[in-house]
Order: structure tokens, then sequence, then C-alpha cells
């Protein structure tokens, strides 16, 4: 059954600006159930609830992990700055669920804002099974809280509502199954 598991990664950018080293600590990659993530799952219920949509969230994982990513440095006018391109949100599907990985870059570095977006995104393709939307509206911001790299907490927050009504008027993808 592991040729059913369908893996969904999504790079969305975090520069950082490198001046010195930074380590980064703490226990990654145990599952949390909900964990410090409930709070963002159980509003997800309620926007999806006050939209008519049911989601369920049974067998949901949410959890911290590592993810992926890559560095690349660029020297301009003597300053070098490096940009890591690091995937901070990715949805599994295996045969026990779905299971959202946030990476601890995201906790550590996001606002609430952007934090909420990344957790909204990753729960539109593991519990509405939605796919990416490369849209973007009049204003070049992302049409869709299911843009490939993600959306700004302060686009985020002006745009909310506008994201909530889009994601749950979507048709569910029939074609992008689970495992199990």
């Amino acid at each position: 059954m592991l040729d059913k598991i369908k893996k969904y990664s999504d790079r969305w950018a975090v520069v950082f600006l490198v001046f010195g080293c930074v380590a980064c600590g703490g226990a990654q990659g145990q599952s949390q159930s909900l964990g410090a993530f409930g709070t963002q799952v159980n509003q997800f219920v309620a926007d999806a609830s006050s939209h008519g949509v049911s989601v369920d969230t049974s067998n949901l994982v949410v959890q911290v992990g590592d993810l992926s990513s890559a560095s690349t440095t660029t020297v301009v006018n003597g300053v070098t700055e490096t940009t890591t391109n690091v995937d901070v949100g990715q949805c599994d599907f295996t045969e026990a669920g779905p299971t959202v990985t946030i990476s601890a870059t995201a906790i550590q570095s996001f606002g609430p804002e952007s934090l909420e977006a990344l957790v909204y995104h990753e729960l539109g393709h593991c519990l509405l099974k939605l796919e990416h939307n490369s849209n973007l509206s009049a204003d070049g911001t992302p049409a869709s809280l299911m843009y490939p790299t993600g959306v700004d907490g302060q686009t985020y927050l002006k745009n909310r509502a506008a994201y909530l009504d889009e994601l749950f008027s979507q048709p569910q993808n029939t074609a992008f199954v689970g495992g199990g």
C-alpha cells in the first residue's frame, strides 16, 4: 500500500540574511496529534462549518518536523546574502490518515497570521484535498490561500474573508487520493 501514499510538499520561500551562526534546538518530528496547532485546526473546522463544509479531523496528525531546504549565497555590493528556500509545511497521506508537518523554522520565524495561513494551506491539502492554485489577483497578490509559495501574514490578514470564501467553496479533487 506504500505505492498509494501521496505526498504534497510546499516550498514557501523564507529569506535569511546570514551575518552569524544561528542554532535551532528542540524536539522535532514528534507527533503531537493536534498539539501546538490545536487552536488553528479548531478554528479551521469552525471556519469550514460556517461555510457549510464538514471536515473530519479524527485521524489528523499535526506535527513539528524537519523538512528539506536549499540555500544560495550571493554577494551584492560586498555584502554576503544567503537565501534559503525552506519547505515549511507538508501534507502526507498515509494509511494511518493525513499528517501535516510544520517546520520548526516556521514556528520560530512566522508571526501568528503567517502561521495560520500556512496551517490552513496544509489543511486545505490534507482535509479538503485541494491542489495548488497559482492565480494572482489584479494587484499581484495570490488569489488563493492554496498559492504554491504561500501567502504572507499581512496579505492573509487583509484578505482573510475572501481567502476563506475561496478555500471552502472549491470542490474536492476526487483524484487527490491518499493511502487507506
